[in-house]
């Protein structure tokens, strides 16, 4: 056999390896969390695997990474490791919710009929919905979702609050359709503003009647209090159909302070339904100080928790 120069060998054997690397190309990485029994156990284990570190959750006592499927086995088995998870963006059902309904209600007959549709791309099903109405219009006696009768007796008073189940397809509403959610009374009274709906979907998704504003405060939708969706869950919209609103009833709160002033949200805690200012007065205790009505003072989020709980 006749020998290769040197120079052949040398040739092809870069010939050769160009072509290896050229078909073996960079190992994919995947970004994960690794969560440890201390954050420098998390630390330790990515930077002795050779991976590369992107964020630092102490909180959780964690770390982001971003890692081959060698590197991540490697992490996986380090001591002090308890768990590694893929790190992907988070979507909330609600905030895919595309359900809407018309701006007006459609009074005829016994009944008050609301459009409803679904823009978005999955099918959603009504699980729950709470009703007001006028007085005058005395029972509620059916309940339904296009063609399907969810709820039929006879509930008297102003207002309802009513769970769904049985046959899905009769409480679902597909991609691109529109359906009228319909309450049938004994008598019919009163004009669109007289009426309040408002409907649970699966998926934390609900919509509402009055189509809510654009501006992120209003005022109530009944100024008098009458109607208050939070007041119904506790009862308390009986006293206020009896005159007993809490209006002139003061409350001392002694908390973490209050945000009195955070951008569009303050607007919630400063003023009520009528446009009136419900902080009063505002003290620190540690600091034996008068504070102006309009100073954040709340550092934790508790006392602005419990205040917007009261002025529910």
């Amino acid at each position: 056999m006749k020998a290769l120069p040197l120079f052949s060998c040398v040739l092809l054997l870069a010939t050769a390896l160009g072509f290896g690397l050229y078909l073996s190309p960079e190992p994919r990485t995947e970004r994960v969390i690794v969560q440890a029994a201390s954050i420098d156990a998390a630390r330790i284990a990515v930077t002795q695997a050779g991976g590369t570190l992107t964020h630092e959750l102490s909180l959780i006592n964690a770390v982001g990474a971003e890692l081959t499927a060698r590197e991540r086995e490697s992490v996986e088995n380090a001591a002090g490791v308890r768990r590694v998870y893929d790190d992907r963006t988070v979507h909330t059902d609600a905030a895919l919710c595309s359900l809407s309904g018309s701006a007006n209600l459609e009074l005829s007959g016994n009944e008050a009929r609301w459009l409803v549709s679904n823009n978005g791309s999955q099918t959603r099903m009504l699980n729950a919905a709470v009703l007001f109405w006028p007085k005058k219009n005395d029972e509620l006696e059916r309940v339904s979702f296009g063609d399907n009768t969810l709820w039929s007796g006879e509930r008297e008073g102003i207002s309802a609050k009513l769970a769904f189940s049985g046959s899905s397809s009769g409480r679902s509403i597909a991609p691109g359709e529109s359906r009228y959610f319909e309450a049938r009374f004994d008598d019919l009274e009163g004009k669109q503003e007289d009426y309040e709906i408002r409907l649970y979907f699966d998926g934390d998704c609900e919509i509402e009647y009055p189509v809510p504003p654009p501006l992120p405060f209003e005022g109530d939708s009944d100024l008098e209090a009458k109607r208050s969706y939070v007041a119904s869950l506790t009862g308390a919209d009986a006293l206020h159909w009896q005159g007993i609103t809490g209006a002139g009833v003061g409350v001392a709160i002694i908390d973490t302070g209050i945000w009195a002033k955070n951008g569009r949200a303050d607007a919630y805690l400063q003023k009520d339904g009528l446009g009136q200012d419900r902080i009063v007065a505002h003290y620190d205790a540690i600091e034996n100080t008068i504070l102006d009505g309009k100073v954040n003072s709340d550092k934790n989020g508790h006392g602005s928790h419990i205040a917007s709980v009261l002025l529910s």
